[in-house]
């Protein structure tokens, strides 16, 4: 049986995003923590993590949906776009109804 996870990537790359979310709180208050206050760092591992992890997937798919085939693309791009969307959609909402406020504080 092939595994279709890996579980300990999942935890790294929550510790990435929680690098990128910390390094952005300490850049805006103005705070100074080595390492933590660089969140490029952690979108690049992040980032590397991800594109691993996209590979990985594919090449388990790889017999079911060849990647030369349109329909293979269109199920990619669907995946993603419905994986990242709807996230991204009530954070923009959120971001121009509190912006001023926040921006203010």
């Amino acid at each position: 049986m092939t595994r279709s996870r890996v579980e300990c990537l999942d935890g790294l790359r929550a510790l990435a995003a929680m690098w990128v979310l910390v390094g952005h709180c300490l850049l805006l208050t103005g705070w100074r923590v080595p390492i933590l206050g660089e969140p490029d760092l952690g979108v690049d591992l992040f980032i590397m993590l991800s594109g691993f992890l996209m590979v990985f997937h594919y090449q388990l798919r790889q017999d079911n949906e060849p990647w030369q085939r349109p329909e293979t693309w269109l199920k990619f791009w669907t995946r993603r776009y419905f994986r990242i969307a709807p996230l991204f959609y009530v954070m923009l909402f959120l971001a121009l109804a509190l912006g001023p406020y926040l921006y203010e504080s």
